[in-house]
């Protein structure tokens, strides 16, 4: 009679113990599944944290050079590699700035993307990008004139007030200026001497 009692307490420990180990590892494939879903739902959400940053090489683009376009992704402002067939970029002014989408290249985690400025004005560029759902992302880029030519002319006056008390001498230089305010070098210039 002890060892039947003995058989079934055994018996029965062992039913337990095997339903306390699936009730374990049940509790763990749910946790695991809640833990996947949660990385999942962060890897929608993730996209809150993902931004698009478009520069160009050179900084400013001038009419009838060739420049570029530079296409970088940052996870939390941290640089990502980024896929060149997942985006469409668009420019709002192909008369002021055209695109070549056949020259898109990836260098290291950037995308380079060929840019032809054809006259100074401004240009929206817009990207869009397929695969990370992202909303669109555009950029003002403006194209110059020459930076090497003359567009306006600047006067500085040194000093640039006169007191009666002095000083009596001073000058006024006209200096030539690019289209985006930088000194141009003249084969002349001009001071004016101005006397108080």
């Amino acid at each position: 009679m002890h060892k039947k009692i003995n058989t079934m307490l055994i018996l029965l420990m062992l039913v337990l113990t095997i339903a306390i180990q699936s009730q374990n590892v049940y509790a763990q494939d749910s946790n695991n599944d809640n833990s996947k879903k949660s990385n999942d739902n962060s890897n929608n959400n993730g996209n809150a944290n993902l931004r698009i940053d478009i520069s160009t090489i050179p900084s400013k683009l001038v009419k009838g050079n060739e420049g570029f376009l530079v296409v970088q992704i940052y996870n939390n402002n941290e640089p990502a590699p980024f896929v060149a067939s997942g985006i469409n970029i668009i420019s709002s002014n192909p008369e002021v700035l055209s695109i070549d989408k056949d020259s898109i290249e990836q260098v290291g985690n950037s995308l380079l993307i060929k840019a032809i400025p054809l006259s100074s004005g401004s240009a929206t560029i817009t990207l869009t990008t397929k695969d990370l759902n992202l909303k669109p992302v555009s950029k003002k880029i403006d194209v110059y004139e020459p930076l090497d030519k003359p567009s306006k002319l600047a006067l500085t006056v040194k000093p640039s007030s006169f007191n009666y008390l002095g000083p009596f001498d001073g000058y006024i230089a006209v200096q030539l200026l690019n289209a985006v305010d930088e000194p141009v070098i003249a084969d002349k210039d001009y001071d004016i001497e101005v006397r108080s």
